[in-house]
């Protein structure tokens, strides 16, 4: 083989590839993919699966069953969604989507976090909302644990329907109704400025 022959060769395989006759190109061992993707979100219920995920995520996030996720001054262009059995801690996060659980042990929106859509949790742990910015609906389904909305700017309505634990509503302005019912145990509070109705167990809250 010529000089000049083993030498385009040489080019080839170090731009990535060498065309083969078939019009397909083999890959060179050391060339990398470009594309690049979201931070996987998974792991075992002992790890934090969002400890990697950087400043921002342009994406939604999916929390696997039994495992934690703790979002601390982070922005998700996305939705959060939390499996059975889940945990999020949200603190001083911007979530531009939703926070939906089902099933769910345990939902934080805490320290100034503001969440673009809903709060929506059904058959579930405990859940505490306090001190966030809420644009759309709390919604809280036949969950389990304890619940506290405390101190929150809400946008859409609170509504609470029944919950097994004890309910503490405080110091929340909300833009719609505060709506409660069938809760096991009624909910206590103070403070709630609503501009549309209180309706049920929270008529005097």
């Amino acid at each position: 083989m010529s000089l000049i022959v083993v030498t385009i060769l040489l080019l080839a395989v170090a731009c990535g590839g060498v065309d083969n006759n078939d019009g397909s190109t083999s890959q060179s061992p050391g060339a990398a993919s470009a594309t690049s993707t979201l931070p996987a979100v998974s792991g075992s219920a002992d790890k934090d699966v969002c400890a990697n995920l950087g400043s921002q995520v342009n994406d939604d996030i999916d929390v696997p069953t039994s495992a934690t996720c703790t979002l601390d001054g982070i922005t998700v262009d996305g939705n959060v969604k939390l499996a059975r059995n889940a945990t999020l801690h949200a603190h001083g996060a911007a979530i531009k989507g939703d926070v939906q659980g089902e099933g769910p042990a345990t939902v934080n929106v805490l320290d100034g976090s503001t969440v673009g859509g809903n709060v929506q949790v059904e058959h579930g742990g405990s859940v505490e909302v306090s001190n966030s910015r809420i644009n759309g609906d709390i919604q809280l389904e036949e969950n389990r644990g304890a619940i506290a909305i405390n101190g929150n700017i809400v946008g859409g309505n609170i509504q609470l329907e029944s919950n097994v634990r004890s309910i503490d509503l405080r110091e929340n302005a909300v833009d719609g109704n505060l709506q409660c019912e069938s809760n096991v145990s009624a909910p206590t509070g103070a403070g709630n400025t609503v501009t549309g109705d209180k309706e049920g167990q929270c008529s005097g809250l």
